[in-house]
């Protein structure tokens, strides 16, 4: 018996002519954009079946087109190699860009930043900077058209795919190509990350295979699909292929493989080539977004990788960071030492890097005065070390702190105590403390007081807000006990912060 996973939803006239290109809202996942022959750009609520905007301006057909990560921006590329971007609250062009010599066949945003990439026809890649206007890097490498591009969620790389069947991944703070994949017999012509995992999808065509396969992916591989109808698996530190599979293969289907127990982080010395490729992913996994596991992974080796051959998997146990390296590995000799010790030092580096660039990026919406936005950059980010950043200097500025701040600030903050880092700990209890201190009292009394009586648009938004304060306040009451029993200055502080939540409520 067969399921059905998919149904129709709607089905409207989009454009006058052919429907070029489309994308959907990541934001809300609500609203669609669509790019046609007719040279226009159409705004669609999902499900509904009028065009909540029609933009006009290009003069030439729309072949690519995205939504900024807030949903308020607009970039299309056209036939001519010109790219317009549009503000939909005013709904209006704010920038025309130009520079592509043939179409630009290829637009995405920077996840949190006031960036975004274009691939075009004339095989480069550029990177557009919206507040200078212009580009400020094209990266050049394609021997034919640059199909689909994608930044990588930390915002460090880009990755591209092109008509040569290549895939490159490149590095934006150094401005050079990191690695570039050639196995491919097809054209490149889709591409996305995993928004939690450090793992790579691309596909082609015909390539039916790769969606199933991608839930069984736990190691930090990149899984890519082409034209040629076939799926790889690929390594993301060494940039090896390790697994391959053609289309008469069902995703659905594994035969048992070996698996062995392992950790992550014992890697020998020789798996640093591809220069600052492998601390990058090693960081990415330390930040949090995808813990360490302490169960088996996969084992499968260049000749026997076929998706015959890939290990069925069961659920593994998530767990915090493991225990360090130096507790893991046996004794080693002075050599050994050196070389683990620049393998941290290069680890380090990098996540100094990557949290300078997230700050710098936070501090941008903070030079204009424009905190809700800071948060909502923080948010996307999903790191506790930049959060508790942030946090150390807001905790003295208490003055910029309204209570829809507090609504925004207070699940960032409950989520920020399941870190495991008492420094990240101390200062988030010691924002909760004075931000009950200050809005407790209105938050509690507010949810406890009767339903007034007629239209009181502004009581309604403040009753809102408190009570979305007051959900996460219990979330917060519910870790406390935890902490409590930490010991130390952070079991100090959760018992004051416990105190003050008794006071107010």
């Amino acid at each position: 018996m067969t399921t059905k996973r998919a149904y129709k939803l709607q089905e409207f006239v989009a454009h006058s002519s052919s429907v070029n290109c489309l994308k959907i809202g990541r934001k809300s996942s609500r609203v669609l954009v669509t790019g046609g022959e007719d040279h226009k750009v159409n705004l669609w609520a999902i499900g509904k079946p009028n065009a909540i905007l029609s933009l006009s301006g290009h003069t030439s057909r729309i072949d690519s087109v995205s939504f900024d990560s807030s949903e308020v921006l607009v970039a299309a590329g056209a036939a001519s190699g010109t790219i317009k971007l549009w503000d939909l609250e005013e709904a209006k062009i704010v920038r025309t860009l130009t520079g592509h010599r043939s179409n630009c066949i290829s637009v995405d945003f920077h996840p949190f930043g006031e960036f975004f990439a274009s691939g075009s026809l004339d095989t480069n890649l550029k990177i557009w900077d919206i507040r200078k206007k212009g580009c400020i890097h094209t990266y050049k490498g394609h021997t034919r058209g640059v199909n689909t591009i994608r930044f990588t969620p930390d915002g460090r790389w880009v990755v591209s795919g092109g008509e040569d069947n290549i895939v490159k991944v490149w590095d934006l703070t150094a401005g050079k190509l990191l690695h570039d994949f050639k196995y491919h017999e097809g054209q490149i012509q889709c591409l996305d990350f995993h928004p939690h995992e450090f793992l790579l999808a691309t596909g082609g065509c015909e390539c039916e295979s790769f969606f199933g396969a991608l839930i069984f992916i736990i190691h930090p591989l990149t899984f890519t699909g082409s034209a040629d109808r076939t799926v790889k698996f690929w390594d993301l530190e060494t940039f090896e292929l390790i697994g391959s599979a053609g289309p008469e293969v069902l995703p659905s289907v594994f035969d048992d493989a070996h698996v062995q127990k392992t950790h992550r982080d014992t890697y020998p010395l020789e798996s640093l080539k591809g220069g600052r490729t492998r601390p990058v992913v090693l960081n990415w996994e330390k930040r949090g977004r995808s813990s360490n596991y302490d169960g088996p992974i996969m084992s499968v080796s260049p000749k026997n990788a076929s998706m015959a051959n890939m290990p069925s998997v069961n659920v593994y146990k998530q767990r915090g960071y493991p225990a360090s390296v130096e507790k893991e590995m046996p004794s080693a000799s002075d050599g050994d030492a050196v070389a683990d010790l620049m393998e941290q030092h290069d680890q380090f580096i990098s996540s100094m890097q990557s949290r300078l660039a997230k700050l710098q990026a936070v501090h941008r919406y903070w030079e204009r005065k424009d905190i809700k936005g800071a948060i909502g950059a923080i948010e996307k980010m999903a790191d506790h070390a930049v959060l508790a950043d942030v946090m150390s200097i807001v905790i003295e500025k208490m003055d910029i702190v309204t209570l829809d701040i507090c609504t925004c600030l207070l699940p960032l903050l409950s989520g920020l105590l399941g870190s495991d880092m008492d420094r990240h700990l101390s200062i988030c209890l010691d924002m909760l403390l004075k931000l009950v201190r200050v809005f407790g009292s209105m938050i509690y009394s507010t949810i406890s007081a009767s339903t007034p009586v007629g239209v009181d648009i502004e009581a309604e938004q403040r009753f809102e807000r408190c009570n979305l304060c007051f959900i996460e306040l219990e979330k917060v009451k519910r870790c406390l006990p935890t902490l409590t029993r930490r010991g130390g200055s952070v079991a100090k502080s959760s018992q004051e912060l416990n105190l003050a939540l008794q006071e107010v409520s």
